[in-house]
This record gives structure tokens, C-alpha cells and sequence, in this order.
């Protein structure tokens, strides 16, 4: 089983697509452990958007359709939905068990770290 999924930094209004076959460690790399690339910019990140696909090709095949023109207006729409038109990023950080430390986000309940 693998996940296609999309980040969001609240903070500086960016995604990220991506698949993993683990999305909890996939999550806490981009997130804290990485040392480099894209994701250690805009930190901290929200899971916005997943979906599940069952071979590797296919996940693969549904991220360059994501990562299509057409696919990120999709996901900035479900991004405007969930997040900035509705209490905005914040309420729903603050509603899910986040807290505010060192100007970032953090998550006092892991289980509730992955937003769907």
C-alpha cells in the first residue's frame, strides 16, 4: 500500500507532493529529521491531502497528476477549503493538539498530526 499525499506550510504558503509506502516516518523526515532539500525550508508542515493506491506505479502515476497545473489547482482548492477560507490554519492547529513552540508548530498528540 502506498500514499500519495500533500503537504502545506501554513506558514509559508507552499506545498509539497509526494508518495511513500511509510507516511508516519515519511511525515516526521519533512518535518524534523531531514538536513536538506525543500521541505527543511518551509517547516513547519501539515498533511493536507492523501490517497491511497495500491502498487507503487500507480501512486507514482497519481503525483505527476498532482504535480500537473491541473492537479495543483485541485489541491489549492482543497487547501482554501480546509484551511484559509474556514478559521484559517491556526483554529485548526490549536483544535487538533498543536501547540506554538520556538515560532513553529508542535504536536502534543501524534495520532492526531496527519490531517486528511
Amino acid at each position: 500500500m502506498y500514499t500519495v499525499y500533500v503537504l502545506y506550510s501554513p506558514s509559508f504558503k507552499k506545498i509539497y507532493i509526494g508518495y511513500t509506502s511509510d507516511l508516519i516516518n515519511r511525515f516526521l523526515s519533512h518535518n524534523e529529521l531531514a538536513t536538506k532539500g525543500y521541505t527543511l525550508r518551509y517547516r513547519p508542515w501539515i498533511i493536507a491531502h492523501t490517497e491511497e493506491s495500491q502498487t507503487k506505479s500507480e501512486a507514482i502515476k497519481r503525483e505527476k497528476q498532482l504535480k500537473s497545473g491541473q492537479g495543483r489547482a485541485y489541491i489549492w482548492n482543497i487547501i482554501d477549503e480546509k484551511f484559509i477560507s474556514s478559521d484559517g490554519p491556526d483554529s485548526y492547529r490549536e483544535s487538533a493538539g498543536f501547540i506554538s513552540a520556538k515560532g513553529g508548530w508542535q504536536n502534543l498528540k501524534p495520532s492526531v498530526s496527519i490531517y486528511y
